[in-house]
């Protein structure tokens, strides 16, 4: 995927041994299995890309969600139509 066409989410997991990482976009499951990229994956310590384009995500309120097992995160970003150097558009933290 060009990386100018893409922005990413970076998020870690500590003790992550044998759970299945989830993410959701506002509610709906990612459904392309390369937006998620695994970057480390000890049992110590799992870091982890998403990979957000236009495809999945346009401009206004996107909520991120974690789920690992029974544990749940939520991330409320607002996706703005500007572009900041590499990125389809940035994401500001809510």
């Amino acid at each position: 995927h060009p990386i100018n066409e893409a922005s990413t989410i970076a998020f870690s997991v500590v003790g992550l041994h044998d759970g299945q990482v989830e993410v959701l976009l506002s509610s709906k499951p990612m459904e392309d299995a390369w937006r998620l990229v695994t970057i480390v994956n000890t049992p110590g310590l799992a870091k982890f890309y998403v990979l957000l384009d236009n495809a999945v995500v346009q401009p206004g309120p996107l909520t991120v969600t974690i789920k690992i097992g029974d544990v749940t995160r939520y991330c409320d970003y607002e996706v703005l139509d500007e572009r900041s150097g590499f990125g389809f558009g940035r994401l500001r933290l809510w």
